[in-house]
């Protein structure tokens, strides 16, 4: 049903114009506070730290990294690795 749900998605917001009901004044004071800043900065320091350069990546145990819009056969060859003890990027 993914297709389904994505264009019922896309269609509420685009063309219906409707939200998820976010309270504009407390995103725009979080914005102005920079209230996340910190984790943001955290994140990025962690993204570094395992070189990914683009999203989506997925890091499995430390071990495995497999970057971008994979197949499932990509997430099954990283397990089967994990579990065999070997370490890849895919």
């Amino acid at each position: 049903m993914f297709h389904e749900l994505h264009e019922a998605i896309f269609h509420a917001y685009f063309t219906a114009g409707k939200e998820i009901g976010l309270d504009d004044a407390e995103l725009k004071a979080a914005l102005t506070e920079q209230r996340y800043a910190p984790r943001l900065e955290q994140a990025k320091a962690e993204g570094n730290k395992y070189g990914i350069t683009g999203t989506p990546t997925f890091i499995v145990n430390d071990q495995q990294i497999i970057v971008g819009a994979q197949p499932l056969e990509a997430f099954r060859t990283a397990f089967a690795k994990l579990s065999n003890g070997e370490k890849s990027t895919t």
